[in-house]
């Protein structure tokens, strides 16, 4: 991904330091043309999209646990009104009750949740700027990370109560290697906000060394939680971590936690494709009426997503590869080849055309896998 700010910098050098290169597209429109941008921004808008399904899928899934958790219990006849609703009128003689198969719902389905969640979203959607929206990441972050403590506290306990690492074996099923790279593509992914990052930085040069830190950190964390979780359950771990914990208030209250944060965290996602949308569509003005019809979709889409991994999976090796590998190392060699003043190594160019390789080759794989899953 620095190989989209290196590219800026070489075609500033070139061109001079007042060509505009505020986003992902116009490094694209620069290289490219028109097509490469239209080619980014509609990559950018999937990926966007990717992640809002992935948020809404993971919450409305732990909601749904959540009243797993409480249905039978004293709290489950406030919560779910219509299961105890009882409503009088002649017929046949008799009484006829309202129950949640007669109006359609099920309270145990996480798709009766998204459907909860979706006005919840539009109105936070309707924030519109990014400056507004950052209280609301910050108390998603801080939440987020004192729900991810508390899941790591669980895995380590749940590790205990099973004497050791039993449930860890040996990795034999090769195939499912690509998927997992896929995923973890998907996590890292960061494209769209390279530039636009370093764009607001006061010292950009650091840029480099800070997201490499950043990165590492965020490896580790993403190591050390994925490693508990399959000591702490083995094979049975499921697509949604969450939905391993036992039930009981603790897990309850750590399940709403992490949904809250998504919750919180979800319109500062989608932020970017709402520009893009209202900057080809609504003159770059705030269009409340495109953002709802976005949120609707999402959402929509949400409910027909079961594989919550391998849709993940999917993002990741499709989009993000192309986002991540094959693009930036694409507009890398065609802006040196522009530079004619200062010649680049071959080792450069080798260096580049590997990591196109590499892409295609595991994004290939990871998508034909995933895309496989799904029926």
């Amino acid at each position: 991904m620095m190989l989209q700010i290196r590219s800026k910098r070489l075609l500033r050098r070139s061109h001079g330091d007042g060509l505009l290169i505020a986003s992902y597209g116009d490094l694209m429109f620069h290289a490219f043309g028109r097509r490469g941008r239209l080619a980014v921004d509609t990559l950018l808008s999937l990926s966007t999209c990717a992640a809002g399904i992935s948020y809404i899928t993971f919450m409305s899934q732990s909601v749904a646990s959540i009243a797993s958790s409480v249905e039978g219990t004293q709290l489950s006849s406030f919560i779910f009104p219509s299961n105890q609703t009882q409503i009088m009128c002649e017929h046949s003689g008799g009484r006829r009750y309202l129950s949640s198969n007669v109006v359609g719902l099920s309270w145990l389905s996480s798709s009766t949740y998204t459907w909860f969640i979706f006005p919840l979203e539009v109105a936070l959607a309707a924030i519109p700027s990014v400056t507004l929206l950052a209280p609301f990441s910050a108390i998603a972050d801080a939440v987020n990370f004192a729900a991810l403590a508390a899941l790591m506290v669980s895995d380590i306990l749940e590790i205990k109560n099973n004497l050791g690492l039993q449930n860890i074996k040996p990795i034999v099923n090769m195939v499912g290697i690509p998927s997992a790279f896929g995923v973890g593509v998907y996590a890292f992914q960061s494209s769209g906000i390279m530039i636009p990052l370093e764009a607001s930085m006061e010292e950009p040069l650091k840029l480099g060394s800070l997201m490499g830190v950043a990165f590492v950190l965020s490896g580790v964390v993403y190591a050390a939680f994925a490693v508990l979780g399959y000591a702490a359950y083995g094979e049975n771990i499921q697509q949604v971590i969450t939905l391993n914990l036992p039930n009981g208030i603790e897990a309850m209250l750590v399940k709403a936690a992490i949904s809250l944060s998504l919750l919180l965290a979800f319109p500062l996602v989608l932020n970017p494709m709402f520009e893009l949308v209202e900057r080809r569509f609504a003159r770059r003005k705030l269009s409340l009426g495109l953002r709802a019809s976005i949120v609707f979709v999402i959402c929509l889409m949400a409910t027909a997503i079961k594989q919550f991994t391998d849709f993940l999976s999917l993002a990741g090796s499709s989009i993000s590869c192309l986002l991540g590998f094959i693009l930036p190392a694409a507009v890398h060699i065609k802006v040196m080849k522009e530079d004619v003043e200062r010649p680049t190594s071959s080792l450069i160019y080798a260096a580049d055309y590997v990591l196109i390789v590499f892409g295609l080759i595991f994004g290939a794989f990871g998508t034909t896998m995933s895309f496989l899953k799904f029926f």
